[in-house]
């Protein structure tokens, strides 16, 4: 038997992509690898920061583009920038994602977090960066990507502004300068001589951020590369699978290699394809930030936010094929069942119960970040009374989320991806109108295996179980929690601990790390 192990061994994206497959995919990679190549001097610029601290006017800057207004961006917005590494001289193509600057987009946007990247924190020095948001903003981005690469930078700039007023030492003692690199004052806007003050400075620092990517310069097949840039040069948002594959064949792919090629830039994030998912295998989505904008559309509906995240398909196809919206901006109809299936697959939405799920045209689905805020007190109280039923027993346990120093930390978005994996456990599985959560809680029932109560805490996850026997779903549910923190955000773990109480007798409980029982 064949065995390969390449843990810890500094290999390529391509390649480490490939090795997740196994054997025979390393091996296609490595035969693909051993003709032609080209030599890949490419990298994502990622631009984040609170709404209307002028991302996009910073975009254009960057890109030469003419100063103009721009309207709220809705998701993310992606353009091609190009810039010289001054050391080198080598010419770097840039792929600029403009992030929208919402709140309740932030844990969409993480999806798209990755490296090989620049990360620009954007703040307007007027309001401050506490109203900017910076701290929070850099948490967010070494949570998902523990190796980001941050420029700090303050906009709106010009003679009439003061001048940026930003702990720099606090950021560097917090985060290291390893991770926040350095900080930039940049007036997007160009003065009354054509100039636009500190954008030639930011752009050089860019490319010399990029320049230093352990990726950048990376080689890879010839065929990858030409087959990307031919998907690129379609200018579709999505194509059939069929599509792609005659495309890679044009590039001298073998039909097995052609599979390869479109699950390798699904794990790097060029595409999104799930070709193990009957309702997605046969799409390929090209251009990531034309799905982020159709779920923004979603995010900002003041009726489903209304409707407590309730939202029935109709609702959804006026939403993605609204005539008031510029062509780019609307999505054919048969577009969206599959736009419903990745809302699913990326914990974003289930559908209810009581209605077929198969049916689309027929089927409501819950918008788990547009759940009610509040607590549901009087349901809560009835599901959830204060004291256990006769003959159950009740154990705790805390899902303590924390940083690589083990300082407490937020997971962006967790409990709506709880809300979403959870559900099959949620007292509505049968009738919707029974569900009792909210954005920081919820009631589960697994039948005889107990019934549970879930609750955000600061930055902690506390899971209760009352059951005759309540080990099994408390570890269950510390271990779904655990995997999920683990596996999405790089830079956070989670440490399962109990409550006790004090053996002083004082009231106040303590907690304890759990030994006994490790989750996975």
């Amino acid at each position: 038997m064949e065995e390969l192990n390449l843990d810890d061994n500094p290999l390529n994206p391509e390649l480490a992509a490939a090795y997740k497959e196994g054997l025979d995919a390393v091996k296609a990679y490595l035969r693909a690898k051993a003709g032609a190549q080209i030599k890949l001097n490419e990298a994502k610029l990622i631009l984040v920061g609170e709404g209307e601290v002028g991302k996009t006017c910073l975009m254009d800057a960057l890109a030469d583009q003419t100063w103009q207004e721009h309207p709220t961006t809705h998701g993310i917005e992606i353009r091609p920038i190009t810039a010289v590494d001054p050391a080198s001289g080598t010419e770097i193509t840039l792929n600029g994602w403009d992030f929208g600057g919402q709140r309740v987009y932030r844990p969409t946007h993480q999806l798209f977090f990755s490296a090989p990247a620049v990360y620009l924190v954007v703040w307007k020095p007027r309001e401050g960066p506490q109203q900017g948001f910076v701290k929070e903003w850099i948490k967010l981005i070494k949570h998902r990507e523990p190796d980001a690469k941050i420029l700090v930078v303050a906009t709106h700039g010009g003679p009439q502004q003061r001048q940026p007023d930003i702990d720099r030492q606090e950021l560097w003692d917090l985060f290291g300068k390893e991770t926040v690199l350095d900080f930039f004052f940049v007036d997007s806007k160009p003065d009354e001589n054509g100039q636009r003050r500190g954008i030639a400075d930011l752009k050089t620092a860019i490319a010399h951020t990029a320049a230093a990517l352990p990726e950048m310069g990376r080689e890879v097949p010839k065929s990858f590369q030409e087959a990307r840039q031919a998907l690129t040069a379609t200018n579709a948002a999505y194509l059939p699978l069929d599509e792609v594959y005659a495309i890679c064949r044009q590039h001298e792919m073998s039909d097995e290699l052609a599979k390869l090629f479109v699950t390798i830039s699904h794990r790097l994030g060029h595409l999104i394809h799930y070709e193990h998912d009957p309702a997605l295998r046969d799409i390929v989505i090209l251009k990531p930030d034309w799905l982020a904008t159709a779920i923004s559309f979603v995010l900002d509906d003041e009726e489903t936010r209304a409707n407590q995240g309730l939202i029935p398909f109709a609702r959804l196809s006026q939403l993605w094929d609204d005539p008031a919206r510029d062509a780019a901006d609307r999505y054919p109809a048969d577009l969206h069942p599959i736009f419903l299936r990745l809302m699913e697959r990326f914990d974003l939405s289930y559908r209810v119960a009581g209605l077929p799920a198969k049916d689309d045209g027929n089927s409501t689905s819950l918008i788990a970040q547009l759940v009610p805020d509040n607590r549901p007190e009087k349901r809560l109280d009835a599901a959830w009374p204060s004291i256990p039923a006769a003959g159950d027993i009740q154990q705790s346990q805390i899902c303590q989320i924390v940083d690589d120093k083990g300082q407490s930390a937020p997971a962006e978005g967790l409990f709506y991806q709880l809300i979403v994996r959870l559900h099959q456990y949620s007292l509505g599985r049968a009738h919707y109108d029974d569900s009792v959560h909210w954005q920081r809680g919820l009631v589960l029932d697994d039948d005889y295996n107990g019934m549970a109560l879930l609750e955000h805490k600061g930055n902690d996850v506390h899971i209760t179980v009352r059951a005759p026997y309540p080990e099994g779903f408390l570890h269950r549910l510390t271990g779904d929690v655990k995997y999920l923190v683990e596996s999405f955000w790089e830079g956070l773990r989670c440490n399962v601990m109990v409550p006790c109480i004090h053996p002083l007798r004082q009231k106040r409980p303590r907690h304890r790390p759990l030994r006994s029982r490790q989750t996975h």
